[in-house]
């Protein structure tokens, strides 16, 4: 590649739920140090234009409160009520089989301890082994039933490629593990499917991947035919040269960095937005103790996600914000 990739990556993972007092300090203290979610993004102005175009629901690893996460069944309740689209991670075997599966932080990229509780990592398993596994009831990322976790399948992303075609459902495609970039493409194309994805990753050296292998421009629109979108876990002082320079079509930020001088500047180049939530815990944490001016994933904090005019929010309960863009109608 011509041009040099600057990678942006995750501060370290926050410490586990349970290490945070969720008690200490009074009611009072509590609301000093809190923070408004609508002050943060600018929304708060009783004079700001409120944003009221609909934002893509895209439902993070499926439905995961009734089915365990990134599994065909997760993807199906997401599809059945209505999501635009899903998120998914990919992972490539030793095998040279791409599986979908989330384990693991920034650190360790497919770790089982958590997902599985054992030690290793599913890039160095074939899928005879992959199909062995099983998931760790006790991890508190696993928000659905406790016989739905147990009964976990780790689907293949052909698997699903199939399924979301048939749905005619969008998918948010997060090339998670190293060396995707060129075997997911190549899947996509076999199945057709480029309309129907977005490539994304944190890792921008991989959309650029992307990028340069199909630079395609559809001439109507004069927008890239193959959609690539750099995540961010927090926001770079040059994030809008970082992300023309990885030639990305979406910027998927966390929610809370989404402000609406940001979202319309991403705009003003032509590219698309997404506000992406943390893990339920992480959320729960947010909810309890950052913002008081908001609830875990209710009306109030999509409407504040909405009024940024972002274009797509990636949520643990699309449900939830599938009844509120309903009810707002």
């Amino acid at each position: 590649m011509q041009n040099q990739i600057n990678i942006i990556e995750m501060d370290e993972k926050p410490p586990p739920i349970d290490e945070l007092s969720y008690c200490s300090g009074s009611s009072e203290e509590k609301e000093r140090d809190a923070k408004s979610l609508a002050v943060l993004l600018g929304v708060e102005s009783h004079e700001a234009k409120t944003y009221s175009s609909r934002p893509a629901v895209v439902g993070h690893r499926g439905l995961i409160y009734e089915e365990m996460e990134n599994t065909l069944p997760a993807f199906q309740k997401a599809a059945d009520i209505g999501c635009d689209a899903v998120e998914l991670d990919v992972f490539l075997l030793v095998c040279g089989t791409l599986i979908v599966f989330h384990g693991g932080g920034p650190n360790n990229l497919g770790a089982l301890d958590e997902s599985c509780g054992q030690s290793g990592n599913i890039m160095d398993l074939n899928y005879e082994q992959v199909k062995q596994l099983k998931m760790n009831v006790d991890n508190p990322e696993f928000v659905c039933p406790r016989d739905k976790v147990e009964d976990a399948v780790i689907p293949t992303l052909e698997e699903v490629l199939v399924f979301a075609k048939e749905r005619d459902l969008r998918i948010s495609l997060e090339l998670k593990g190293p060396d995707t970039s060129d075997p997911v493409l190549n899947l996509v194309e076999d199945f057709d499917m480029v309309d129907q994805i977005t490539f994304s990753s944190f890792d921008l050296e991989r959309i650029a991947r992307i990028r340069e292998l199909r630079p395609h421009i559809d001439t109507a629109t004069q927008t890239h035919v193959y959609k690539t979108a750099a995540l961010f876990e927090d926001v770079p002082d040059d994030l809008l040269q970082v992300v023309m320079q990885a030639g990305a079509s979406e910027v998927h930020l966390r929610y809370d960095t989404c402000t609406r001088s940001r979202i319309d500047a991403i705009h003003a180049l032509g590219m698309s937005t997404l506000a992406w939530l943390k893990s339920p815990p992480l959320m729960e944490h947010d909810c309890a103790v950052n913002y008081l001016d908001i609830g875990n994933e209710d009306e109030r904090l999509f409407q504040t996600i909405m009024n940024s005019g972002v274009r797509s929010i990636c949520t643990n309960r699309p449900d939830v914000l599938i009844r509120h863009l309903m009810s707002s109608c």
